[in-house]
């Protein structure tokens, strides 16, 4: 077969890691003061929206080879991933049944991230600040990669809520 028969027909999938929608939001204000030594204040509002990607360039879709009668591999047909079987080792415990190919799925659903900020400047030329933060408010919850095939199935996911104080100084 000269090879040929082991290419995956990729064409019309989207590359790995791209959604059709990207939107971000930024709002923020800097509002000058006279508290003591506190010079301003600040805030920043950020949201970001992306719309569903996927993991890998298979998009979700199943493939599994074609033989020969000799057991020589021939081709790629594709097939639901639900037909596919996945190599997900032994299982001793006996803990569910096997896997198939759905664990495969590599869609990312769309979803929504809110991080928040505020501050406030100190001494002349705004030396000092203080400020906190909450990045990813609403706790969302999403792959941002993975290394998925028909053996392994790692997913990498986003940071959950982080909350906190910083304090920087300008020398």
């Amino acid at each position: 077969s000269g090879g040929l028969g082991l290419i995956v027909p990729l064409d019309g999938n989207r590359l790995p890691n791209t959604s059709k929608y990207n939107v971000n939001l930024n709002l923020s204000q800097t509002v000058d003061v006279n508290w003591g030594s506190v010079s301003s204040f600040d805030w920043t509002v950020n949201l970001a929206y992306r719309s569903e990607y996927f993991l890998t360039a298979y998009n979700s879709r199943g493939f599994k080879g074609v033989y020969d009668g000799g057991g020589n591999r021939v081709g790629v047909v594709e097939v639901p991933l639900s037909e596919m079987e996945f190599n997900n080792g032994s299982n001793p415990a006996q803990a569910g049944p096997p896997a198939n190919g759905l664990a495969m799925r590599d869609t990312v659903g769309g979803f929504t991230t809110l991080n928040v900020s505020a501050g406030l400047n100190f001494g002349e030329e705004e030396r000092f600040r203080i400020d906190g933060f909450v990045s990813n408010l609403t706790d969302e919850v999403y792959s941002g990669k993975g290394f998925i095939n028909e053996s392994v199935n790692i997913r990498y996911l986003n940071t959950p809520r982080m909350f906190g104080v910083r304090f920087s100084a300008k020398f």
